[in-house]
């Protein structure tokens, strides 16, 4: 894969993370303004990690949808991800986007807004046919961005700390998005207590459980949700810690 694929995937993971909650976001100027609502929703952010990982969500998605509305491609300056468009002026998404989830509103992605705008969207990928498969793919997304932006590289309890702490930070959004961080969420720390622990998903008919060998199950999506919906209380890095197979 590309790494202008990459780019292009992280952006799709943001708007599936707005859509499944019921938020239709396009690649047009709509979109971004909606971006800058959510940036302000999930301020501040303390850690600097955890600002990366929003960074590269919404700029991913700014830089994407301003080249469908005004023409362009990414190019990579030294290090440095920034959009050429068109008309060759150069945008810095990436950089915008962190700047406004530092500083606040007077620091807004809506200032990328200057260039003329033209016209186009995207659709999602086809999910895949193995429901066990997509499970994973939507974990394996989410951890591909953590990863990319400065947090933990593998599945296992320094993975689920980083999204323990990642749930707390973006809060102020969990009204509008609980439905697709509680995927996100519960995927990662499914897949967390498969590689830590050994354990392997299952289908119950009714939801997706981790069974662990010693023949114990976790709900991976329902402690996700406990947490969005409760608090640091309902921890699932407390929950992973927890599940740890008896000797």
């Amino acid at each position: 894969m590309s790494d202008a694929e990459r780019l292009r995937e992280t952006a799709e993971l943001f708007v599936k993370l707005a859509r499944d909650a019921g938020q239709a976001l396009e690649f047009d100027d709509a979109g971004i303004r909606w971006a800058a609502w959510y940036v302000d929703g999930i301020r501040p952010v303390e850690r600097e990690d955890q600002r990366r990982v929003q960074a590269a969500l919404v700029g991913s998605f700014v830089g994407e949808a301003l080249i469908a509305t005004r023409g362009g491609e990414w190019v990579n300056d030294e290090g440095e991800w920034s959009l050429r468009l068109g008309d060759g002026t150069r945008l810095y998404p990436f950089r915008q986007a962190l700047t406004h989830i530092t500083d606040g509103e007077d620091e807004s992605i809506l200032s990328l807004l200057a260039a003329d705008a033209g016209d186009e969207s995207s659709s999602d990928d086809a999910p895949p046919a193995d429901p066990a498969a997509a499970l994973k793919e939507t974990a394996e997304k989410f951890r591909a961005v953590i990863e990319n932006n400065g947090g933990p590289s593998d599945y296992g309890e320094a993975m689920v700390a980083f999204v323990d702490d990642f749930v707390e930070n973006a809060r102020g959004t969990m009204t509008e998005m609980a439905d697709q961080y509680t995927a996100l969420i519960g995927a990662v720390l499914g897949e967390s207590l498969v590689a830590a622990y050994g354990g392997e998903w299952r289908d119950t008919g009714n939801a997706w459980v981790v069974r662990m060998p010693d023949d114990t199950a976790v709900w991976p999506f329902a402690a996700a949700r406990k947490q969005l919906e409760g608090g640091a209380e309902d921890s699932i890095l407390a929950l992973f810690r927890q599940a740890a197979p008896r000797e």
